[in-house]
């Protein structure tokens, strides 16, 4: 099956605020792997001058703004982007991993035969409160999506 819209190809990022960049960086860097690909000092923006980072991880790009104006920040809420999800090739290793170094877990390791063939996951928190879905597609999914990518 071929795609609709071949001008969309997926996620470009997610933005999270941060009363805290260094320790945002420290988390998703030291934890999860991601690298930082771009990084200023300041950005203008709604909330003041802003410090601003990129960081990546295969093809997942967050961009991570720590804002002058610190009442537009609301840690440890759900908003209106409910959650993101990172897409990952081993995730019973990644648990383990993430055990050790003492990371808060939102919800037990569920599994979901049904939905696109076969999918598990497990919801982590991030630094600001954020809920981070750890996924993995089976071989199936993986089929499934192969045909989206043409």
């Amino acid at each position: 099956m071929k795609r609709k819209n071949k001008n969309i190809i997926g996620l470009g990022h997610l933005s999270i605020l941060t009363m805290d960049m260094e320790k945002s960086i420290h988390f998703y860097k030291d934890y999860l792997q991601f690298e930082v690909i771009y990084k200023s000092a300041f950005v203008a923006g709604d909330w003041g001058m802003s410090k601003y980072t990129l960081i990546k991880a295969g093809s997942c790009t967050i961009e991570i703004l720590e804002p002058e104006y610190k009442q537009y920040v609301h840690e440890n809420l759900r908003g209106t982007v409910d959650h993101f999800a990172i897409e990952v090739s081993d995730l019973d290793k990644l648990i383990n991993v993430l055990t050790t170094k003492k990371v808060n877990f939102r919800t037990e390791k569920f599994s979901i035969d049904k939905l696109m063939f076969g999918v598990k996951g497990i919801f982590i928190e991030g630094p600001n409160g954020e809920w981070i879905e750890l996924m993995q597609y089976t071989n199936k999914t993986n089929e499934f999506l192969a045909k989206y990518n043409n």
